[in-house]
């Protein structure tokens, strides 16, 4: 049996005065507005994301297929982008280094700092894996497609491998209302 409380009006905590309630939640939510409300969500994994090797080091390159768009419905909006990369940095010095960036368009919205290092691991015998993870919450201010891409950069190392959906890798934005 499923259990069903109906009010009107809500009386403050103190007693002082009470709440009308004049548009009451009901359905799936698509009545809601205000901000905070997500208005849309895109993502993309599995084997529609391919791997990347990056030999050459001291240039940032793009992730093979990681790229996706998403256009806000309003310019206030605010997109969250989260992605996940497992990645392998390789080769016989120590430290083997490593950088990671999300690109808006051709802007870098995101980067752990402005040398571009984010994968660090000190004493490797030959290499290093590791799932990075990346929530950002950025403002494009804009009603036009904007396309987010991960880039890597290798540092130092031999070889820079951001792995392919298969292995984990996703991306997901969401129009959140501003």
């Amino acid at each position: 049996m499923a259990s069903k409380i109906k009010v009107d009006t809500l009386e403050t905590a103190d007693g002082s005065g009470s709440i009308t309630l004049n548009n009451p939640i009901a359905g799936d939510g698509s009545g809601l507005t205000g901000v905070g409300k997500v208005l849309q969500v895109v993502s993309k994994s599995g084997s529609s994301i391919g791997r990347t090797t990056i030999s050459t080091s001291g240039s940032w390159q793009s992730a093979n297929d990681f790229n996706l768009a998403i256009t806000p419905s309003s310019s206030s909006s605010k997109i969250l982008v989260t992605f996940c990369i497992p990645v392998r940095v390789a080769g016989a010095t120590t430290p083997l280094r490593g950088g990671l960036r999300l690109l808006r368009d051709t802007s870098s919205v995101w980067n752990t700092d402005g040398f571009g290092e984010h994968i660090h691991v000190r004493n490797a015998d030959n290499e290093h894996d590791s799932l990075l993870t990346v929530v950002h919450l950025d403002s494009p201010n804009t009603t036009s497609a904007v396309n987010y891409n991960a880039q890597g950069k290798l540092l130092t190392g031999t070889l820079l491998i951001l792995f392919e959906g298969i292995k984990g890798a996703s991306i997901t934005l969401m129009e959140v209302a501003g």
